[in-house]
């Protein structure tokens, strides 16, 4: 079957079963304005009329410098894990309401206000096809994400991308630097090095 497995520093964090879901998505990310070199997140599920079922295995974890989570399409037998529903992963967020992602001004004034918190950050990526890129911040980029999207539509294959971005970016929705775009085969691989 196939899976995509996530290892962090050469330790097996999850190994999640993709057969009947719609979407896995593993990604690293910062930014200048949080204390945390990064964080990873896994989270995916099957989205539909007949079947809805969102989980987590991995909710916005810190990353130190010096480690690094490598992200694997692979054949596998098992064992998987199951990740959590979100109620599972959040019992005290009691709310049923649906987080309403729309960029309000004051929501763009507290994004443009936040102070930095570290001077800069750098990561380096490396796939199985080869390919290095190291990622460094600078003026115009003060955030990053390392993404692989596992779909449905290419159920044999995983799309990696490695962007940066600022706050404006996200405020305006668009823009930043592309440094990355892949397709992973069946056996490939990507590599994070968090500077």
């Amino acid at each position: 079957m196939a899976a995509i497995r996530i290892d962090v520093d050469g330790t097996v964090l999850a190994t999640v079963n993709v057969d009947g879901m719609h979407l896995l998505h593993v990604s690293v990310h910062s930014s200048l304005d949080v204390e945390a070199p990064a964080s990873l997140e896994i989270h995916g599920g099957t989205y539909g009329e007949q079947v809805s079922g969102h989980r987590i295995w991995v909710s916005d974890n810190p990353l130190a410098a010096g480690q690094s989570v490598k992200v694997s399409l692979i054949e596998c037998d098992g064992p998987f894990d199951q990740g959590r529903t979100p109620a599972d992963m959040f019992p005290e967020d009691d709310s049923s309401e649906e987080f309403d992602f729309t960029m309000t001004e004051a929501r763009a004034a507290e994004l443009r206000a936040r102070p930095r918190l570290k001077d800069a950050f750098s990561m380096e990526i490396e796939t199985s096809s080869g390919t290095r890129c190291p990622v460094n911040s600078d003026p115009q980029n003060d955030r990053f994400t390392f993404m692989v999207l596992w779909d449905f539509t290419r159920p044999l294959q995983a799309r990696l991308s490695v962007r940066t971005y600022c706050a404006e970016d996200v405020i305006l929705r668009g823009g930043g630097t592309d440094h990355l775009q892949e397709t992973m085969p069946p056996g490939g691989f990507a590599t994070c090095l968090i500077g």
